[in-house]
C-alpha cells in the first residue's frame, strides 16, 4: 500500500512538471510566442560610374563632384580628381566618382522580453479555458477553473520542490489538522509564476488517516471550503477572488519581482469559514503547529465566529 501511494506521488510530480512545460509550450505555440529577429540591411547599392558630357571653354575650373546616395550606411571618397583641358575647343569629360561603401555589421536585435510577455498574456486571454485556465475581463486576473485537470493529481511537498525546475518560485504555509476523521492541509502560496505573472494560491486537501505517505488528495465538493482572497504588491491591491466555495482559489497578474528569492513584497488577506466549531478548533491548532510562518492572533490573524481571517 505504502509503496502504490509513493509512486502515485512521483508519477503525479512528473505528470505536474511535464504539463505545466507543455503549457507553455502550447501557449507559446497557439501565439507564435518567440523572439522574433528584425535584421536590418546595411548593403547600400554601389553607384557606377556616371559620364556627363559637357562643351566647356579651355579655361574651364577644376570641378568637385558630390555624393548624391541618401543611404546612411554609405560613405563616399569626397577626393574627386579634376580634369582642365588644353586651349583647344576640345569637349571635355567629367566623371563622377565611384562610391566607395564601407560594409558594417548586419545588426539584429531580439523583440523585447516585455513583447513575448505580452504575447503570452494575449494568449491566456484568448486560450478559451485551455489547461483550465480561464481569465477575468472584470478583475483583469487570471484563475484556474473549478474541476482542472490538476484536481486529479492532488498534492504533497515534492511538487513545492519541482515548482523551481519549472521556474515558479514562491513562499508557502502548511497548515495541517485532524477533522471528520481524516488528515487535512489548508496551504497557501504566493510569488513568481514563471516569468510572467505573480499571484496567490489556497488549496484544501484531504487524506486518510491510515495513509503513511504524505500525499494529499484535493478537496472533494463537499470538503471544499468557503473562503475569499485579495491579493497585494506593496500594498495595492492587484486582485480579489470573491468569497464562494473553493477547494482551490487562485489568482494571478501579469508582473516581475525585483528578485525571485524576495517576495516580501507580496501579501495576501482571506477570510476562510470552517464548516462548525470542532474544525475551527482544529484548523487553529494547525496554525499554531505552522512551520513555515509564525501566526499570532490579533496580529497576523483574527477569529469571528466561524469565519479566520488571515493576514500573510
Amino acid at each position: 500500500m505504502g509503496v502504490n501511494k509513493v509512486t502515485v506521488a512521483v508519477v503525479s510530480l512528473v505528470a505536474v512538471c511535464v504539463a505545466s512545460l507543455v503549457a507553455v509550450k502550447q501557449l507559446t505555440k497557439s501565439q507564435q510566442i518567440d523572439n522574433p529577429v528584425i535584421v536590418v540591411s546595411t548593403e547600400a547599392p554601389t553607384a557606377g560610374p556616371v559620364s556627363e558630357s559637357t562643351s566647356q571653354p579651355a579655361t574651364t575650373q577644376p570641378s568637385t563632384s558630390e555624393p548624391t546616395s541618401d543611404s546612411l550606411f554609405t560613405t563616399y571618397d569626397v577626393n574627386a580628381t579634376s580634369t582642365t583641358t588644353p586651349t583647344t575647343t576640345t569637349p571635355t569629360t567629367t566623371t563622377k566618382p565611384t562610391a566607395v561603401t564601407t560594409a558594417k555589421p548586419v545588426t539584429t536585435t531580439k523583440a523585447s522580453a516585455a513583447t513575448t510577455d505580452k504575447n503570452i498574456q494575449n494568449a491566456a486571454k484568448t486560450s478559451s479555458g485551455f489547461l483550465s485556465y480561464l481569465f477575468n475581463k472584470d478583475g483583469n486576473y487570471y484563475y484556474t477553473e473549478s474541476d482542472p485537470w490538476q484536481r486529479h493529481f492532488g498534492f504533497n511537498k515534492a511538487y513545492d520542490f519541482g515548482a523551481q525546475f519549472v521556474f515558479m518560485f514562491y513562499d508557502t504555509a502548511r497548515i495541517y489538522f485532524e477533522y471528520n476523521n481524516k488528515d487535512w492541509l489548508v496551504q497557501l502560496w504566493k510569488g513568481q509564476y514563471g516569468g510572467v505573472f505573480i499571484g496567490a494560491e489556497i488549496g484544501v486537501y484531504t487524506k486518510p488517516k491510515d495513509r503513511k505517505v504524505e500525499h494529499y488528495d484535493c478537496a472533494s465538493d463537499s470538503e471544499a471550503l468557503k473562503m475569499e482572497m485579495t491579493f497585494y504588491r506593496n500594498g495595492e491591491e492587484l486582485l480579489t477572488r470573491d468569497y464562494g466555495t473553493y477547494w482551490w482559489c487562485t489568482g494571478f497578474v501579469p508582473g516581475k519581482l525585483k528578485k525571485y528569492s524576495d517576495r516580501s513584497e507580496l501579501s495576501i488577506k482571506t477570510r476562510i469559514t470552517m464548516k462548525d466549531k470542532t474544525m475551527r478548533k482544529a484548523f487553529l491548532n494547525g496554525m499554531k503547529n505552522c512551520e513555515e510562518f509564525e501566526f499570532i492572533e490579533d496580529v497576523n490573524y483574527s477569529v469571528d465566529g466561524l469565519d479566520v481571517f488571515i493576514n500573510w
